[in-house]
């Protein structure tokens, strides 16, 4: 039990032991301002780092590693250049931290130190994860449900940090309109104007159109660069006398200022009107005024609401505090399913307002009347204006009925605006200790995640179009090769701008809904299937595919759910094999004893189980099989999709130099290293390789290594050298520094494909596996592939030793 527990407790720690260091400017030989380091950490064998930098040319260099970013040729040098590294490091180069230098041209090298989490800290982290998993990793060693299992995972943070908020119920409730005799508001609209002409003028025609409350606007000048917009604003103003009061600077004098001209304006009007704050660049949808109040008219205490956007930090959509451009129309389209949630639904607080459609409360502008001009030509005004007034019990919330485009940055240069950013949030940490902290905690938890996910479906209805489908795939949460292949499907789809739509069951709910796209992923769980179909309703065509459903807590009636996704008429349905959970509840097809028998599918007692799935398979336009093994058990289970079968062996990616050459310089003498290559558990043949190494445990020569993670139930003789987390491109670095000479595959179950066995066969060393699925295919047709006879007997281990000293012998290698 120790060893189990410490064997757990090493995977906790590669997990947490995460290297980090701050933020930081990088500056010339004098101390100027050329960019900053927004993000620098190492974990899981790679270091990542990102910012910009007012340069051509940017290089990182960690040990001997040198990587550069360069602007592209052509590309205008006025604007920052972004950059982001990532540099594999593998576990000797992180002993005691790991020093790296960043230079750009032009300025000082910038020494980073990344530094370890202190021991002590991580004890204590563990000790609290594990007391909490304890009640669901009792039930899984006496059920062994693969949900109990991910439970283990999620709460010792070793499914990768992937925090799945509750789609709260209230979100779609019905709600009666309400019945009062309270004549609607009028408001006061601030618009802060510098340059952005064309954008200008869709804003106040967006201002004029679809406003639905009496309103007065308070355009204020700023001294606009482009001699277009002065003559334009007064034109235009001088034909709205009754609504528009034109306020003109004769020198720039930056937003803050700017928007408090308008604010004291609006006192002279009346100090009774909610004012809007209304950036020139944002576009507002029909009725929108009336949505924007909501909040504040429900709750006095609600000192500012801010709508949803596509550009808004903790309100953007699809991702949070992530910036995404809109095709044209989408803003409206998504703002219609906006107006359809549910007014019952009470927002969470937030931290703070966003300045660029942002509403705020008479009551508490009089207490806090302007924006504070220490704040310079703008950003981080409205955090400090929400701070004081939550000091004097405001609260700040997210209107998630109403959606504002915004088209961010057109009257700041983005060099301009990200060292106000950097400059600005400074300020911002020194007079509020706290707000980062509350930030990262909202992040985190993003108690928006309901309506976010909303407005994130309507997003990929937008973006796609009604002439294409969007791809919804069921999928589940518990990692591989599944998991692996579909990644790869969905970061096809985001480089180039797609969406994808994943639902996901095996969780701590049993839906969690992912939408996923360039910017990154939206997730929410429910158990209610009703409120999913809800959030899928804009996708009017749809490519349903079935990818995996290994966890889920009913996998009899998916088949009955999946066909619910895909009931329109121009709807598609695909059903791919990444396991067998169609053919057998047993989805690997082992029976109890952990064996598998070649007619495992035939048993009779599956008919009424694969009559169900059947429905699925009769009504998919294309079955997918990975291999000719899972080709062959598909058929034998439905004839009649024969037809419908499409063979599609995945790429296998990210490979590098063959191993071969690497340990050709491995003494003679040297012991026979045999490495199993993935992260195993029993079907994956945990069991073997412990049985293998107890055999072995007298032969000095012949040496065992796992390149990758064994699972914490199965406790290996410590003969056998684990190493851990690995990625593909590591693989032949990997098996020169174990000097590997073959490589095994021990996995006990017919898989219906094998990245592991494909990436060992690409280094060019022997492989070893059982003839059986993927793997038994896969080292049959190569040439370097060894198939070992699968027996359904307890000497598997034994089976492969035999093979391996037998390989050894007849081979030309140097003798054991």
């Amino acid at each position: 039990m120790i060893r189990r527990v410490y064997s757990l407790f090493r995977r906790y720690m590669v997990a947490h032991d995460v290297l980090s260091a701050p933020p930081q400017n990088i500056t010339d030989e004098h101390g100027a301002l050329l960019g900053h380091v927004d993000m620098v950490r190492a974990e899981w064998g790679r270091l990542s780092l990102s910012g910009w930098v007012v340069a051509d040319r940017v290089s990182l260099r960690s040990g001997e590693s040198v990587q550069v970013t360069e602007r592209p040729s052509g590309a205008p040098g006025r604007d920052p250049l972004n950059f982001h590294f990532a540099v594999p490091c593998l576990g000797e180069s992180l002993n005691g931290g790991l020093d790296i230098t960043l230079e750009a041209d032009g300025g000082r090298p910038l020494q980073i130190n990344l530094r370890h989490p202190s021991t002590t800290a991580l004890v204590f982290g563990f000790l609290r994860a594990s007391f909490a998993a304890l009640p669901a990793a009792i039930r899984w060693q006496q059920h062994h449900e693969p949900m109990d299992k991910a439970k283990v995972k999620r709460l010792l943070g070793l499914d990768g940090g992937s925090h799945v908020g509750l789609i709260p119920d209230m979100l779609f409730a019905d709600v009666a309109a309400r019945q009062d005799n309270v004549p609607p508001p009028s408001i006061v609209i601030v618009l802060p104007v510098f340059n952005a002409h064309e954008v200008l003028i869709e804003c106040l025609e967006r201002v004029e159109r679809h406003t639905d409350l009496l309103w007065h606007l308070i355009i204020v000048e700023d001294f606009s660069s482009d001699r277009r917009v002065r003559p334009f604003l007064q034109g235009w103003a001088a034909q709205r006398p009754e609504n528009v009061t034109l306020i003109l600077h004769d020198e720039n004098k930056g937003f803050v200022e700017s928007a408090n001209a308008g604010l004291s304006a609006a006192r002279v009007r009346s100090d009774l009107q909610p004012v809007v704050i209304l950036n020139s660049d944002a576009l507002v949808p029909p009725r929108w005024a009336s949505r924007l109040l909501e909040p504040m008219l429900e709750a006095s205490d609600v000192a500012s609401v801010t709508p949803l956007s596509n550009d808004a930090e903790l309100h953007s959509v699809p991702t949070i505090c992530a910036p995404t451009s809109l095709p044209t129309g989408a803003s409206d389209r998504i703002d219609a399913e906006a107006a359809r949630l549910s007014p019952a639904f009470t927002g969470p607080e937030l931290p703070t307002g966003v300045g660029f459609c942002m509403a705020l409360n008479p009551a508490y502008l009089r207490k806090v009347p302007t924006f504070d001009t220490a704040f310079g030509r703008g950003y981080g005004e409205e955090v400090d204006w929400c701070q004081k007034t939550a000091a004097l019990g405001g609260r700040h919330v997210a209107q998630h009925r109403l959606f504002v485009e915004h088209r961010s940055g057109q009257s700041f240069s983005q060099n301009e605006k990200k060292i106000s950013i950097i400059e600005n949030g400074r300020l911002v940490s020194s007079r509020y200790p706290r707000f980062d902290a509350e930030v990262q905690d909202f992040i985190a938890g993003d108690p928006l995640c309901g309506a976010r996910l909303a407005l994130a479906v309507a997003w990929a209805a937008a973006v796609v179009g009604a002439e294409d489908s969007i791809p919804i795939y069921l999928c589940h949460s518990l990692g591989g090769g599944a998991e692996h292949a579909l990644q790869g499907l969905v970061g096809t789809r985001a480089e180039a701008g797609e969406p994808s739509v994943l639902l996901r069951v095996g969780g701590p709910d049993r839906w969690q809904l992912e939408v996923a796209g360039p910017s990154g992923v939206t997730r929410g769980g429910t158990n209610d299937f009703a409120v999913v179909e809800r959030l899928l309703e804009p996708l009017t065509k749809r490519h349903v595919v079935y990818s995996c459903g290994v966890g889920d807590s009913d996998p009899a009636s998916l088949p009955k759910h999946i066909l619910a996704l895909a009931k329109g008429p121009d709807d598609t349905l695909e059903v791919t094999f990444h396991d067998y959970l169609p053919i057998s509840p047993a989805y690997t097809l082992l029976d109890q004893d952990g064996v598998y028998h070649p007619d495992a599918h035939r048993a009779p007692e599956l008919a009424t189980w694969q009559a169900r799935w059947g429905s699925l398979i009769e009504a998919a336009a294309q079955v997918t099989v990975f291999s000719r093994s899972s080709e062959r058990l598909v058929t034998e289970t439905w004839p009649d999709s024969a037809a419908r079968i499409n063979y599609a062996p995945h790429p296998v990616l990210g490979l590098t130099s063959p191993a071969k050459s690497l340990c050709s310089d491995v003494p003679s003498n040297a012991p026979r290293v045999v490495a199993v290559l993935g992260n195993i558990n029993h079907h994956k043949g945990a069991t073997v390789l412990k049985d293998l190494a107890q055999l072995t445990n007298k032969r000095r020569s012949l040496e065992l290594v796992l390149i990758g993670n064994v699972d914490p139930s199965v406790l290996l003789p410590s003969k056998v050298k684990i190493h851990g987390t690995y990625y593909p491109d590591q693989i032949s670095s990997l098996a020169a520094r174990y000097g590997v000479t073959a490589w095994l595959i021990p996995s006990v179950w017919p898989e219906t494909f094998s990245f592991t066995t494909h990436e060992a066969l690409a280094t060019g060393l022997p492989v070893f596996a059982f003839n059986i699925g993927a793997q038994g295919d896969a080292v049959s047709d190569a040439t370097n592939g060894i198939a070992v006879p699968y027996t359904s007997s307890d000497r598997l281990a034994e089976t492969l030793l035999d093979a391996i000293v037998s390989h050894r012998s007849t081979s030309a290698e140097r003798p054991m």
